[in-house]
This record gives structure tokens, C-alpha cells and sequence, in this order.
């Protein structure tokens, strides 16, 4: 039998409590919900939680950087690129930071550990294209 409670645990920001009523409606009365908010002010209480939210950003500072200094461009906070940049530092944490018990939080979820090769942030990557060997005779197999 499955688990099913959640026990969803932020400040009192207004958007955020109103974020874990509807995530409460929506889960309905087969979850067993348990509300917990810190008091205002209290930042040691989300100390985990704002720990890894500063982890997160050294993460997307550093893989923002690499990629400026490649492409030899300035990117900016609103470019198409910034959200997808933002997913993969979150990416990168999940698959391959440890946690105190040794696991990664995908090795957690997953039950074992990510094994794929990662490209940086950024890089051109070769792929095949689908289709029979007679499209590709014209346009090549391979696109980027």
C-alpha cells in the first residue's frame, strides 16, 4: 500500500499558501494532507529549503557564465534560453549531487543511479534524423 500523504511546508506568502490550498483540493479527500507554515520572519525554519535554493543559483551562475564566455555574448535574464538554462543546472543537481545518505535525489526516486553522458549547457550535439534511407540520400543523415 501506498503512502499517501503530503506535507507541503513554506512561509505564509500569500501565493504560496494559496498554491497548497489548491494542490489540497486537487488531491481530494484519499491524501492525507498536512498543512505546516513557519513563522513570519523565521528563516531558519525554511533552512533546508533556502539552502538548496542557494545551491541552485551558484549552479545556474556558474553554468551561465560557462556559456557566456563561450559564445562570447552577453545573455540576458528574459532570453528564450535563461528557462531552459534555469532546468538544466536543476537537472545537474538532481542527477548528480549526493545527499548525506550517498544517494542522488534521482537515484532516490529511480532506484538507481544516472549513468548517461551529459554535454555542457549550451554545446552543438549531432543526431540522426529519422526517417528510410532514401529521404537522408538528399538532405543528409545527420542533422544539429
Amino acid at each position: 500500500p501506498w503512502i499517501r500523504l503530503v506535507h507541503p511546508q513554506s512561509d505564509n506568502e500569500a501565493s504560496i499558501v494559496s498554491l497548497k490550498d489548491s494542490a489540497r483540493r486537487a488531491l481530494g479527500p484519499s491524501y492525507d494532507v498536512v498543512m505546516e507554515s513557519s513563522a513570519k520572519g523565521d528563516h531558519q525554519a525554511n533552512g533546508r529549503v533556502e539552502c538548496a535554493v542557494n545551491i541552485l543559483k551558484g549552479c545556474i551562475r556558474t553554468i551561465w557564465s560557462a556559456l557566456e564566455s563561450r559564445i562570447g555574448a552577453t545573455i540576458g535574464e528574459k532570453d528564450a534560453i535563461s528557462g531552459w538554462l534555469v532546468r538544466h543546472a536543476a537537472d545537474i543537481l538532481n542527477r548528480h549531487r549526493r545527499r548525506k545518505d550517498g544517494r542522488t535525489p534521482y537515484q532516490v526516486i529511480k532506484g538507481r543511479p544516472f549513468r548517461r553522458n551529459v554535454v555542457e549547457f549550451g554545446e552543438r550535439v549531432m543526431y540522426m534524423k529519422p526517417g528510410d534511407a532514401k529521404h537522408h540520400e538528399k538532405d543528409g543523415r545527420w542533422g544539429e
